[in-house]
């Protein structure tokens, strides 16, 4: 379904495609962490974003990924799997960013935004 309205939901088992675009699938993504050596013999984190989205709804370009509890953006896809028999897409793809929503007490998520200086949202969390 493309729709121009705000999405104030995703429900689970759907995907929120370049901000735009709501289908039913799943994504899966993984973090891989590597320790390099930098030009002045300190170590610097390198950290690679890599993962799946499957659905039966294509897209030639796909910048942005999100479900109820994650958000992708930077999106490159490396790779496109196809099925004779099956009604669905895999997407093999590599990020530049993956954030895990903040859930609140009312079970609802949002997406924290790093680059704001207010830092309120910190009261909700529990230790």
């Amino acid at each position: 379904m493309i729709t121009n309205k705000k999405i104030e939901k995703i429900e689970t088992g759907e995907v929120l495609l370049n901000g735009t675009v709501v289908a039913k699938g799943a994504m899966s993504c993984g973090l891989l962490s590597e320790l390099k050596n930098d030009e002045f013999g300190g170590i610097d984190q390198q950290i690679t974003i890599t993962g799946a989205l499957e659905t039966g709804y294509y897209l030639p370009d796909i910048h942005t990924i999100e479900t109820n509890r994650y958000y992708v953006e930077g999106i490159t896809v490396n790779e496109e799997k196809y099925g004779s028999s099956e009604n669905r897409i895999i997407y093999l793809f590599s990020a530049n960013l993956f954030q895990v929503k903040f859930q609140d007490e009312r079970d609802q998520y949002y997406i924290v935004d790093k680059e704001e200086e207010d830092d309120d949202w910190q009261q909700y969390l529990t230790y």
